[in-house]
């Protein structure tokens, strides 16, 4: 396991073929990173069996051997724009949903003295969480699984990735957060929530060839379903208005806006409402929406 410190710099570009890092790319930026861990986990299997009649310890194990690796990339970033997220969604980070996705690969570079840079490919987004707190800036989470790091004898290289390509440019654009919501409404009606969580959550199946020569042995990520989360905490004002979704429950559309992007969640139900009335503070209910249809991003 890696993780990338204050003096690493973390960015992506699209891939052409799955698994292969391209040439001379032009590196993407994904937003204010605050931490990206990489992680490979060997898959080990222990066996036994009848050992030799001159053998010794018989009770320990015959032998152990690697069947497989694991290889994974989180994020935790500040978002200044939502194309990264996007990719989670749709091909090209396109503003509708798509049935396939782009497979991503991934460029660190250490600065702690002499400049190090490392290759991950093979990425695609699995889930994406973003979290946005009462009068705080917005969070997001990421999972990827990957097909491949790429190892030399120098590792990491000592040589940039980018070759006659470039680096991510920073936006130098300040994170997004809670006060940058603009529209927030529920079947048409406007009302006010904190504590705004949305997501979405790829179940990728690995499909591996024993023959393949990345580390992982996959050769594609195939999404096989996808579950678009959205909750919060609306405020009492709009009680009444959750009360009568709830129980009549009907699908509705959701509609936030941050900063001039809008994502509308389509076939939103509440199966459930939980009030909390306090002797102190403002009553809350906590909102949970469920059998969500459709998310676009405009």
């Amino acid at each position: 396991m890696a993780i990338l410190g204050s003096h690493g710099t973390i960015e992506y570009i699209e891939e052409t073929v799955f698994g292969t890092f391209p040439t001379n790319p032009t590196m993407l930026w994904i937003g204010i990173v605050q931490k990206a861990e990489i992680r490979s986990r060997h898959k080990i299997q222990d066996y036994r069996g009848l050992k030799a009649v001159t053998a010794t310890n018989h009770l320990q194990i015959t032998g152990s051997v690697k069947t497989g690796n694991d290889l994974e990339l989180n994020l935790e970033y500040m978002p200044q724009t939502w194309t990264f997220f996007k990719y989670a969604m749709a091909l090209n980070a396109g503003a509708t949903l798509t049935d396939t996705l782009d497979s991503l690969a991934f460029g660190v570079e250490s600065t702690d003295g002499t400049p190090k840079f490392l290759k991950l490919s093979g990425g695609k987004i699995g889930d994406i969480d973003v979290s946005i707190a009462e009068d705080s800036i917005a969070k997001v989470t990421a999972k990827i699984p990957l097909a491949e790091m790429y190892l030399a004898t120098n590792d990491p290289w000592t040589t940039t990735y980018v070759g006659t390509g470039a680096h991510a440019a920073d936006p130098a654009s300040a994170a997004l957060g809670y006060n940058d919501i603009t529209v927030l409404t529920v079947g048409g009606v406007t009302f006010n929530a904190t504590d705004l969580k949305f997501g979405v959550h790829n179940n990728l199946k690995a499909i591996k060839d024993p023959a393949n020569t990345t580390l992982t042995n996959i050769v594609d990520l195939v999404p096989q379903s996808r579950t678009i989360t959205l909750s919060m905490k609306a405020r009492r004002s709009a009680m009444n208005l959750f009360a009568v979704e709830h129980f009549g429950y009907g699908a509705n559309t959701v509609i936030l806006t941050i900063s001039g992007t809008t994502f509308t969640f389509t076939g939103c139900k509440m199966p459930e409402e939980v009030y909390n009335l306090m002797d102190e503070g403002v009553s809350e209910m906590d909102i949970n929406f469920t059998g969500i249809t459709d998310l676009a991003i405009t």
